[in-house]
């Protein structure tokens, strides 16, 4: 297939970093769920202390998945705005968390972010040999504090497959994810997971405890912004 001699970047999900140069980057990210009825007090309380812009955004990912033989597969995210035509996608691929010696205040992982063009997706991970584990959109905003970064918003599910609008969409939840993350540099992940966390606690007490049913029925519980080990779940969205 044959790429546009200029990608228009700015067609790409805004909830995703466009790699400049170096496609891996060391994050620390931390998560939490919020219930309905109380999302609204806690965009107001981000409103106050983040930057002045924010955005709204819908997004729709799908996660693949490729056999390995030994251990567990490896996922493969691509995510693409749903208001955009589906050419334009980020693709991420998310490794393992890092070891926590008890100095770490949040999950640092590594992740490979790259571009992809592609008119017809499903034809593109099927001859890499990937296989489509499941899909979602997320519909919501996206703060910024300097250098963090903080997504609140809902995961939908459709009800008929390659069909994405409004009237197909079902919510898996009763709930919305908050997802904060901040790049470490140097690889000083105490440091940099201890900014993430103490910019998180200013968000006390907006972040409830609650039972959280997520991607393909593993359920777990998310308390106030909490690490959560992925290598240990299955079937989450990040």
């Amino acid at each position: 297939m044959q790429a546009p001699e200029l990608l228009n970047t700015a067609d790409a999900p805004i909830t995703r970093t466009i790699p400049s140069g170096n496609h891996q980057v060391l994050e620390a990210v931390l998560h939490a769920s919020i219930l309905d009825e109380h999302v609204g007090t806690l965009v107001e309380r981000l409103r106050g202390i983040c930057d002045p812009v924010f955005s709204s955004f819908e997004e729709h990912e799908m996660v693949f998945a490729l056999k390995t033989g030994e251990g567990p597969d490896i996922l493969v995210h691509f995510r693409r705005k749903l208001t955009h035509e589906p050419s334009l996608w980020h693709c991420r691929y998310v490794g393992t968390p890092i070891p926590d010696n008890g100095n770490l205040f949040a999950i640092c992982r590594q992740s490979t972010d790259s571009i992809v063009y592609s008119k017809d997706l499903m034809e593109f991970v099927k001859s890499i040999g990937l296989r489509l584990e499941y899909e979602f959109v997320a519909r919501g905003k996206v703060f910024t504090r300097g250098p963090i970064k903080i997504l609140v918003f809902k995961t939908f599910t459709t009800e008929k497959i390659g069909n994405y609008s409004k009237d197909n969409l079902k919510p898996l939840l009763e709930s919305y994810l908050v997802e904060a993350m901040i790049p470490i540099e140097n690889e000083d992940g105490p440091k940099y997971s201890k900014q993430l966390k103490d910019f998180c606690d200013q968000l006390a007490p907006f972040v409830f405890f609650i039972d959280v049913l997520m991607i393909h029925g593993t359920f777990f519980r998310l308390v106030q912004f909490r690490k959560i080990d992925y290598t240990q779940r299955s079937r989450v969205p990040y």
